[in-house]
């Protein structure tokens, strides 16, 4: 398809903003949604990286699920489960959008 835009006089960036982008638009919000549910859970990670001075959602919910005060890690938890929810049911309504009227940008 790029090519056959190119062999139509289109410029490159008429092909990758009509043909290009439109095509990988649902790998990409699917990759971007997963992207934020692994950063969102990654404890490990930001501690070892960040050393304690990064606070993220699972460095607040950690010391409580570990001090055991179970009512405040099970509210975090809740929080976090709500929001990944969320994210997931943005992407999938993204993508059936995509996959119902052909384009995520020109409808």
């Amino acid at each position: 398809m790029e090519m056959q835009a190119k062999v139509l006089g289109a410029s490159p960036f008429q092909t990758f903003r009509y043909i290009t982008l439109p095509l990988i638009a649902p790998g990409i919000i699917s990759a971007s949604s997963m992207i934020f549910i692994v950063s969102f859970s990654q404890y490990f990670l930001t501690f070892l990286i960040g050393g304690g001075r990064v606070v993220t959602f699972s460095m607040m919910m950690f010391p409580f699920i570990q001090s055991g005060d179970r009512m405040m890690g099970s509210v975090f938890s809740i929080v976090f489960i709500l929001t990944t929810l969320i994210c997931l049911m943005i992407m999938e309504k993204a993508i059936r959008h995509y996959y119902k009227n052909g384009n995520f940008f020109y409808s």
